[in-house]
């Protein structure tokens, strides 16, 4: 399947979209109010993943670099918790699959692409990622049927039905 990084605010913000310069400053601390940048006023609550975290190292790779989140961040121990935080505090911004986007969350557009199925699939949003199944070796009885019917239609339909984008279309 293919997954898209989705950076949320809650709906009470109005900021529109970030670019990634603007994601490396916000994550880092260094921006003091929301409302330098047409959002609510006052000061963000960053919320990030904890470094164990697979959507921390992607954050961490393509959008913090070298730089660290800021201290100060909350961490949420799962996407359920960053998701609970942001529906929760008008103030705060976490990032988290876009498998998990609801009516709770706003997702950010990024360099002015939000993240849709569409943008994720032709790669045009900047935080999309593939997601793999990984085997030791070539696949072989029920694994190599496991990975064969998650490819044929009816797995991919599953993929769909749980908000990622199919490989297969």
């Amino acid at each position: 399947a293919r997954d898209g990084l989705a950076v949320i605010v809650n709906p009470q913000n109005g900021l529109p979209g970030v670019t990634m310069e603007q994601l490396r400053l916000l994550f880092g601390g260094r921006v003091e109010d929301w409302s330098s940048w047409e959002g609510l006023p006052g000061p963000p609550q960053i919320i990030s993943r904890e470094d164990a975290s697979g959507d921390f190292d992607f954050f961490q790779a393509h959008v913090m670099h070298d730089a660290r989140v800021t201290l100060t961040a909350l961490l949420a121990p799962t996407s359920l918790a960053a998701h609970d935080s942001v529906s929760q505090e008008p103030l705060a911004v976490a990032y988290l699959s876009t498998a998990w986007l609801d009516e709770q969350v706003r997702a950010l557009a990024i360099e002015g692409v939000p993240p849709t199925p569409e943008t994720i699939n032709a790669s045009l949003y900047p935080l999309s990622r593939e997601l793999f199944l990984v085997t030791m070796g070539e696949p072989q009885g029920m694994a190599r049927a496991f990975i064969q019917w998650t490819l044929a239609p009816e797995g991919q339909t599953i993929v769909a039905t749980q908000s990622f984008v199919p490989v297969l279309q």
